[in-house]
């Protein structure tokens, strides 16, 4: 069954009021979803084909809205912090703000793009 950016977005919402789970797993996990699911938005506002990778989102974001484009390009920034900087402790609060942002994004999104 497909899945949708909002279903993402939801998902890294939900694990963020979960306290049965905690820590560095949890705050990446969080991130990781957050940003997957305003990569999809994104792509699907921007009509864009499926196989489109972030680059190509980011860069026609940007061809767009310089603005919007680079706020997406620091979420991916932060979405490859969570997952491949291992050694680094990603803190559960940069998580829950990035989701915060991520909404707020996306709102501007909806009426700019």
């Amino acid at each position: 069954m497909p899945i949708s950016g909002d279903a993402f977005l939801e998902f890294a919402d939900w694990l963020k009021e979960q306290e049965s789970c905690g820590g560095e797993i949890k705050s990446r996990s969080i991130a990781n979803r957050a940003y997957y699911g305003a990569f999809h938005i994104t792509k699907n506002t921007l009509s864009m084909d499926d196989r489109a990778n972030h680059r190509d989102v980011i860069n026609e974001l940007k061809n767009r809205s310089e603005y919007l484009g680079g706020r997406l390009y620091d979420f991916f920034e932060k979405r490859k912090e969570a997952d491949y900087r291992i050694n680094y402790h990603f803190k559960p609060g940069r998580a829950d703000r990035m989701v915060s942002e991520i909404i707020e994004f996306l709102q501007d999104l909806k009426t700019e793009v």
